[in-house]
């Protein structure tokens, strides 16, 4: 990491367009800050208290609740591609800053590539074990499962902010599908069935911006 700093002083807005051209350098920030929630996570429910690390965090078989019939899990990526789509179409309503950082992001092939791949293999698991496994039953227990499913939508939105330039429409959205992979989780009572959800969701996106780019080697359509 520091073998990609600059080595000279720059202003906000060069250190900000170097750092998108490194790959490596957005790569790893983000590999690191998984990785310190994992140990996070980790240090305080496995080895201060002594609890099964995935178990504790409803990490768990999804199954029916009294009186309903047994889902195929495929149903909750699916349901995550449908959100997607009705995002898509509640955001084109929206006017989207110029430059946000996800837009400067996406003009190097390299890094683009890499934040999408991140975004399917990586985030959901990691996302969805903090927000719905870790913060959500605090919350419930603290608060209410209602209170406690809203609060961890608005989280869950917020942390994208800077991603979306803190455009408050475009949060708003955010929030809501926080709320939705939350609600899902409340219902099921299984992390696995949010994180298939959020899987499916980040997938049909990235799908959609690596054709409408054609692999992130031009500007997107309608742009």
């Amino acid at each position: 990491m520091v073998f990609y700093a600059p080595h000279q002083s720059m202003s906000s807005q060069q250190l900000e367009t170097y750092l998108l051209s490194k790959p490596q350098f957005t790569l790893g920030s983000m590999v690191i800050w998984y990785a310190a929630i994992f140990f996070f996570l980790y240090v305080t429910l496995s080895l201060l208290r002594g609890h099964s690390f995935w178990e504790c965090l409803g990490w768990r078989k999804i199954s029916p609740r009294p009186g309903e019939q047994a889902r195929n899990p495929i149903v909750y990526f699916f349901a995550g591609c449908a959100l997607s789509l009705f995002v898509a179409i509640l955001s084109s309503r929206l006017k989207a800053p110029d430059n946000s950082p996800m837009e400067e992001l996406f003009k190097n092939r390299q890094t683009a590539l890499l934040f999408v791949g991140m975004a399917v293999l990586v985030a959901p698991l990691v996302e969805e074990t903090l927000f719905r496994g870790y913060l959500y039953p605090l919350f419930a227990r603290s608060f209410g499962v209602t209170p406690g499913i809203v609060l961890t939508g608005v989280l869950f939105g917020m942390m994208h902010g800077a991603q979306l330039g803190w455009t408050w429409g475009l949060v708003a959205v955010l929030v809501l599908v926080g709320i939705v992979f939350t609600l899902v989780r409340a219902r099921t009572g299984s992390v696995f069935a949010s994180f298939l959800m959020h899987l499916g969701y980040n997938s049909l996106i990235s799908v959609a911006a690596l054709i409408g780019t054609h692999g992130f080697t031009q500007a997107p359509i309608g742009k």
